[in-house]
């Protein structure tokens, strides 16, 4: 620090505490590295790397070249760590959630609608919570999101695999979110500020979406058993009349359709010889052009004992290709992709290899879809062992923040204990389990595999979350608008990619229920509980900042989305045509282009200016 006198030292001190981190950009290059060091906001926005200051006083950046070169180098670990986010929640999270779904006898659309849907937002949450948005435009940035789930996602399933939507589930979604947009908005602009009581009373409707959920689901089954009795009676009539035939009939159309709906399966794409003998499923007409392509089933049913047994054999030896098994496992490198890949397809796989290698060491799977169901003897076993040290140790750095340098400082002194319990556990693992066949207490490593793809997944959404708050600082974007664009489409790229991936899988209702229910869950519970622990957003006139300067722009267009979407599923009778897709990537290149003309001042945004009169 250079020499200065007492009086200016506490001015500057005084400064220091009450400065925001993201504040240095204001500053002339020479001093912000000192800036970051000195300010206190800094060391609670920063997660496990304080990025200004490897900038300004490790890397020694002083030039605008060099920060631009620097924001690229950003960009890439954002990418590493939205591919991070997509592989466990396509990989891990999402085949626990079926796992799940099956143990617990949900049907497809409830599934998304709640656990899936929490799968997904619970990053956006995770990332309300933290100190980089005490004092955000909370509501610009859910609303906002909410328009990337629902046009970019939404739009991406449909244009990938058109299909016949349910009526009355769509129609109960998109009322639910238009009610939840219209209280979350009277709430903050009534009292100019959100209280406690406010906040819990608008987190139970999400609670009422939950349980008329589960209602509806009994009411299915409940009808389902009624139908089977009408349809078990009619048939006890040898001689049927033809009124008899038809109400048969109906009956029977009425049951498929209730079934269908009843309980989720295992599904998997069919064979490539037999894809290749279908002409209209070529590749260019499944995935390329605007018509769109004829609803057919290309999926098959998996039968989950069959995946489990399909390699064992009571002769073999329990240490039946022991290692070799574990070799094969922890490879990063899928070798069917790589033969069946072309040159940027084979990149990529060398690129996401380390982060794939990463998560396989850690987290366990359990996929019906694979064989044994993703059991791997001794990778399991070393996964007991691995697993809850990385999950405390980074609990731990999170929530303590203990920095050396730039970069957080690990602290293995408690996570070290799980060892007392974990080793034994292990041993007892591979001295009772087999090779060639999960064991019947597989599915106990489904805990291991929520709490530690959770836990990465929130550090990645947290990571991420601020490299998007300083590329927008770097380049003197308003927050509002980083807030409306940049963050809201890195977060919806992950949705995009996982959704787009079940729908492909043949899980297309599952995906869209849980757009709807993850908007609805952000809208909700990802403003109200931040609102309940922020005691910024109960002052007096915190509604200014909640709502933001594109506020009233993200509520015209999320409005205008819910009123568009529910008069294109009622005109085309919920058949989901391409021709929506095209028309929901449009409003969003809309809602873009608008926020886009906002910043540069070009015109003027829908909130109304703000006016302080003198006292």
């Amino acid at each position: 620090m250079p020499n200065i006198s007492f009086l200016d030292g506490c001015l500057f001190l005084l400064w220091s505490i009450q400065m925001h981190c993201f504040h240095v950009m204001a500053v002339s290059v020479e001093h912000r590295c000192q800036f970051a060091r000195e300010i206190e906001d800094c060391d609670d926005v920063m997660n496990f790397f304080k990025y200004f200051e490897l900038m300004y006083c490790v890397l020694h950046i002083r030039s605008k070249l060099d920060e631009i070169c620097l924001v690229l180098l950003y960009l890439l670990i954002a990418l590493a760590l939205m591919v991070t986010i997509f592989h466990l929640v396509e990989f891990c999270f999402a085949p626990m959630l079926k796992v799940i779904s099956i143990k617990l006898r949900m049907n497809e659309y409830l599934a998304g609608a709640t656990l899936l849907a929490f799968g997904n937002s619970l990053p956006d949450l995770v990332a309300n919570m933290l100190p980089v948005r005490a004092t955000a435009p909370l509501y610009t940035i859910t609303l906002s999101n909410s328009l990337a789930v629902i046009l970019i996602s939404g739009g991406t399933i449909v244009y990938l695999k058109p299909f016949i939507m349910n009526g009355h589930n769509t129609v109960k979604d998109l009322l639910f979110l238009a009610l939840a947009g219209e209280v979350l908005d009277f709430i903050i602009m009534r009292g100019r500020q959100v209280t406690k009581q406010e906040a819990i009373l608008f987190s139970m409707v999400y609670i009422l979406f939950v349980i008329i959920s589960i209602f509806d689901l009994i009411l299915i089954r409940l009808n389902i058993r009624s139908l089977r009795k009408e349809i078990a009676n009619l048939r006890e009539d040898k001689f049927p009349s033809i009124s008899t035939r038809i109400e048969l009939n109906r009956l029977q159309s009425s049951l498929q359709q209730l079934e269908e709906d009843n309980q989720i399966k295992i599904r998997k794409g069919i064979s490539n010889e037999r894809r290749s003998t279908r002409r209209s499923d070529s590749f260019s007409e499944r995935f390329i052009g605007f018509a769109t392509r004829k609803v057919d089933d290309d999926m098959v049913d998996v039968d989950a004992e069959v995946t489990r047994t399909i390699l064992h054999n009571s002769g073999n030896p329990k240490n039946l290709f022991l290692f070799s098994e574990f070799f094969e496992s922890i490879l990063p490198i899928d070798i069917e992709q790589w033969n069946g890949g072309g040159f940027c397809n084979r990149l990529c796989i060398i690129l996401r290899a380390p982060l794939v290698f990463f998560c396989t060491i850690f987290i366990p799977v359990v996929d019906y879809h694979l064989d044994k169901h993703g059991w791997s003897k001794l990778l399991n076993c070393t996964q007991i062992i691995t697993c809850p040290i990385i999950m405390i140790t980074l609990t731990h750095a999170f929530f303590v923040s203990s920095y050396s340098g730039w970069f957080i400082k690990l602290d293995f002194s408690y996570s070290v204990w799980t060892l007392c319990g974990t080793i034994p556990l292990a041993i007892i693992v591979f001295l009772t389990a087999r090779t060639d066949m999960p064991p019947p207490y597989h599915a106990c490593f489904l805990i291991l595999t929520c709490f530690s793809s959770l836990l990465i997944i929130g550090i990645c959404a947290a990571e991420l979350e601020l490299l998007c708050a300083i590329i927008g600082a770097v380049f003197y974007m308003s927050e509002g608008f980083v807030a409306a664009t940049l963050r809201s489409f890195a977060a919806a790229i992950a949705d995009v990619l996982v959704n787009a991936a079940l729908a492909v899988q043949g899980y297309e209702k599952m995906a869209i229920a849980a757009i709807f229910g993850s908007t609805l869950f952000n809208i909700v519970l990802g403003i109200s509980i931040p609102c309940i622990f922020n005691e910024n957003a109960q002052k007096q006139n915190a509604s200014y900042w909640i709502y933001g300067i594109y506020g009233s722009t993200c509520y015209i267009f999320y409005n205008l989305t819910i009123v568009t979407f529910l008069w294109w599923t009622l005109t085309f009778n919920f058949y989901a045509r391409r021709s929506a897709a095209i028309f929901s990537f449009t409003l969003y290149a809309l809602f873009l282009l608008y926020c886009f003309l906002v910043e540069l001042e070009t015109i003027h945004e829908f909130s109304p200016d703000r006016i302080f009169l003198p006292k």
